[in-house]
């Protein structure tokens, strides 16, 4: 029986990556979807304490969601133990400045509060704050339904936590803050998610690049990633997104930039598949 050589399995990940990345064009090319897969999405756990922005308006929380899931001010910060990092921007949010008027100045003789404008109030992120731990809820999936390939990102030196959802994304990377969060369980999700890593980190650096093409890779990516592994219904998701980040979002585009991306999307998904066989062979050796 031959000994195979670093090259030869080298060349059969290649293959391998080749032939997925060929399978999943066909089927964004001949639309043979198989039937749509409802993406999850975690929800704030019931028993999680209560935050400060709970009881803000709904325009403010909506304002604020977009940046973090817990922000507050200076003051409410340091009522649990934690302190504004320096250097750290302040995001603000409305809120209305109010005035008392007494029974005998009102018309209907009741004492009311009235508001007479707005104001600004700024508040800050948790992840800008340091100090005592807050109280929270554990929301990483159990260990058999961990993605794979998250031993990929921790390898790497990037953390990866699932939260319930607080913008308007199923998960980010952050490369500031050298970590994946996810505020869904499905795999295809956290697929993105590393690809955008693996590109970073690898390959080219994500803020120097366009936006579009950042996209492009990461779902056709996360798309070849998802078929090596044997996960179905995620096709017809992965190609309307990508159409939204095409010139006029028609099929003929799509194809187009979908096919334009190919040669960095077989790099990063080699990379990884690479990666997680290095890591298997050295957990061997232990």
């Amino acid at each position: 029986m031959e000994n195979t050589t670093k090259e030869d399995v080298a060349k059969r990940n290649a293959t391998i990556v080749t032939e997925a990345v060929d399978a999943v064009m066909q089927i964004f090319k001949s639309k043979s979807f198989a039937e749509d897969m409802a993406y999850t999405i975690i929800r704030r756990s019931k028993d999680e304490a209560p935050i400060p922005m709970d009881n803000w308006s709904p325009l403010n929380r909506l304002l604020v969601l977009m940046y973090t899931r817990d922000a507050r001010g200076w003051s409410q910060w340091k009522e649990v133990f934690r302190w504004v990092k320096r250097g750290s921007k302040a995001i603000h949010i409305i809120a209305p400045t109010t005035r008392k008027i007494k029974a005998e100045d009102s018309e209907d003789g009741k004492e009311k509060i009235i508001i007479t404008g707005f104001r600004s109030i700024p508040v800050f992120r948790v992840e800008d704050t340091e100090g005592k731990e807050l109280p929270t809820v554990d929301y990483t999936p159990a260990k058999e339904d961990l993605p794979p390939y998250l031993d990929v990102a921790e390898y790497l030196g990037i953390k990866v936590k699932w939260q319930p959802m607080c913008r308007p994304a199923l998960g980010w990377y952050s490369p500031r803050d050298k970590e994946i969060v996810m505020c869904s369980t499905d795999y295809v999700n956290y697929f993105h998610e590393l690809i955008h890593l693996c590109q970073d980190l690898r390959f080219e650096k994500l803020e120097f690049l366009d936006t579009n093409y950042c996209e492009l890779v990461a779902e056709t990516g996360a798309a070849v990633l998802a078929h090596l592994n044997g996960i179905e219904g995620f096709h017809h998701a992965s190609y309307e997104y990508l159409k939204e980040y095409t010139r006029d979002k028609s099929d003929k585009a799509a194809l187009s930039a979908i096919s334009g991306v190919l040669n960095m999307v077989e790099k990063v998904v080699t990379f990884i598949v690479e990666t997680a066989e290095q890591i298997k062979l050295e957990k061997q050796k232990e």
